[in-house]
């Protein structure tokens, strides 16, 4: 993947930047950070470069919901691999999977509502809302290795 600039859940601590701890790492992926040109034509879109293998590619946060409505938005930008998940908690697939070469909500869970929006220098705004109940959850984004389907693990070319 290219870029990834942020994810916007906006109750997230560094929802900008995905080397504080505050993330959980599922697999190790490299990040690198002002390595792209963002939407906003600043060098501040971060670099994501996945290791060969078999794995889960993404970040994590614990977090513990009120019931009620949550929008989740990432900005995000095609590279080696396509497919993007945006996800409200691991253990329930709640989320869609984004074609960033395409532009299309290729898959989205029950219940979810995802829209993906073109943006300068080939970026993608990608959003998902759902109404969710109180109780602890863990939103994420993840690579996927499907356009069809909510997969965390796939094998990574490197």
């Amino acid at each position: 993947m290219t870029g990834v600039q942020t994810c916007a859940l906006p109750i997230l601590t560094y929802s900008q930047d995905y080397t504080q701890g505050a993330w959980g790492v599922m697999t190790v992926l490299t990040l690198t950070t002002a390595a792209a040109i963002a939407p906003d034509n600043t060098n501040t879109g971060s670099k994501m470069s996945l290791p060969a293998g078999a794995g889960q590619y993404g970040r994590y946060q614990t977090y513990s919901y009120s019931a009620g409505a949550y929008t989740m938005q990432m900005f995000a930008k095609a590279g080696t691999y396509s497919y993007l998940c945006l996800d409200f908690s691991n253990g329930a697939n709640s989320g869609a999977v984004f074609n960033l070469s395409t532009g299309v909500v290729g898959y989205t869970d029950a219940g979810v509502t995802a829209t993906i929006k073109a943006l300068p220098n080939s970026w993608y705004l990608c959003s998902i809302t759902k109404t969710m109940a109180a109780g602890t959850g863990y939103p994420e984004w993840y690579f996927s290795g499907s356009g069809t389907a909510n997969v965390r693990s796939f094998t990574a070319a490197g």
